[in-house]
């Protein structure tokens, strides 16, 4: 089975609501991109528009490697359309409410799954029979391409700076390099080094972190069921169970925990031990500005609108959309384990 062979292979369509209002501050617009990342887009809009960025907001990230159409908000942005080599701009109308991360109903995704193989298709065939709901793990993009975030993560949380620099020093590109330039000139200021990484970069690594807690927690579950499969991602190999299974919110581990199921509790507490980590330790008082909050996330998820189409022995098409916060390659692995 091959994902993301190339762009137009994973088509995504953000679903979201937008209140029109003419005399609205903030201007809307459909940003459709292939094959190019989200910063890398907006970067191409402020140079185009010469705007600063901080006043572009987004309400969901999408994948690099695939052709995306998503919803932004400018502050006082122009009123027209823009359009380059890998990205379209259409405005849409104004509002007055800035987009914010999480602002949409969800998404509608196009996969094209290739090479597949003929017992790939047996599994996909008695997969689709039995699963009803999918275990709504964090899938690969969550962790980066260098595959350790939540490790930089788990040293950030831990207080382990010197150690989160080294993994971050490793690293040859922008902004990585700033944290090696600034201990090059202050070798002992390792938390000094960490601040010339932008705020959201920092809290990207804990966050990752806390989806890699999230998914050790849940797969906690479904070991307990009698029947289980297991497929694997970058970070190694994860299991969905072949039975019914009870729905359970599990908490996003943070300073603000907050769980009444004592099942659930005894799970993330068995974790957290094993991991040398209390609630306490997500607000650090080193550097304040990683405090990190909490949150919950249900164990499993349905997809809707369901379909696929055989393009040829070895190429299906999978047709369906996914609430807000769900991964769609999570959906594909499990239905070819």
């Amino acid at each position: 089975m091959q994902l993301k062979s190339k762009p137009d292979d994973f088509i995504v369509e953000e679903l979201s609501t937008l209140n029109f209002i003419p005399e609205g501050k903030f201007s809307y617009y459909k940003l459709k991109k292939t094959n190019v990342e989200i910063n890398a887009a907006l970067q191409q809009i402020v140079s185009h528009w010469k705007i600063n960025q901080k006043y572009i907001n987004i309400a969901g990230n999408k994948d690099k490697t695939a052709v995306t159409t998503q919803y932004i908000s400018i502050s006082q942005g122009p009123k027209e359309n823009m359009k380059s080599q890998n990205l379209e701009l259409l405005f849409l109308g104004s509002g007055k409410q800035q987009l914010q991360l999480g602002m949409l109903d969800g998404n509608r995704f196009a996969i094209t799954v290739r090479e597949i193989t003929e017992k790939e298709k047996q599994y996909f065939l008695k997969n689709l029979q039995h699963i009803s709901l999918f275990v709504n793990y964090y899938d690969d993009q969550r962790f980066g391409n260098n595959k350790n975030n939540h490790i930089i993560g788990r040293h950030l949380v831990r207080k382990e700076f010197k150690e989160a620099c080294a993994l971050i020093c490793a690293v040859s590109y922008y902004p990585h390099i700033l944290v090696q330039k600034y201990l090059n000139r202050n070798p002992t200021d390792v938390i000094g080094a960490l601040r010339t990484l932008p705020k959201k970069l920092l809290l990207l690594f804990v966050h990752a972190y806390q989806s890699w807690l999230w998914n050790e927690c849940a797969q906690q579950f479904v070991l307990s069921q009698k029947k289980h499969k297991t497929f694997t991602y970058n970070l190694g190999n994860l299991c969905f169970s072949t039975v019914t299974m009870k729905q359970r919110t599990i908490p996003i581990i943070g300073f603000d925990i907050e769980c009444d199921d004592y099942g659930v509790t005894a799970v993330v507490q068995k974790i957290m031990k094993q991991e040398k980590i209390t609630s306490r330790d997500f607000l650090p008082k080193q550097m304040p500005e990683l405090l990190t909050a909490g949150g919950k996330r249900d164990l499993l998820i349905s997809c809707s609108d369901f379909s696929y189409e055989e393009i040829d022995k070895e190429t299906l098409i999978l047709h369906f959309a996914l609430g807000k916060g769900s991964y769609a390659t999570m959906i594909v692995k499990q239905l070819f384990a």
